[in-house]
């Protein structure tokens, strides 16, 4: 990957991220009465550290 993306690409990362992600995390902090901005921080924190340990190269999304 190179260290920047694409107009279109950035756009639906973005369009990911505010559409899908940050809903979902909001949704589960009001069901489980979580403060959304901790919510946010800890998943933020827990993505980022399984980037940082974790290859995603062979990675088949739903399989357990």
């Amino acid at each position: 990957m190179s260290d920047r993306l694409s107009e279109e690409e950035l756009e639906e990362v973005a369009n990911l991220i505010s559409k899908i992600i940050i809903p979902e995390l909001v949704r589960i902090a009001d069901t489980y009465n979580y403060d959304r901005n901790s919510l946010i921080k800890y998943v933020t924190d827990l993505f980022s550290a399984m980037a940082e340990v974790a290859s995603f190269e062979n990675w088949k999304g739903g399989e357990t």
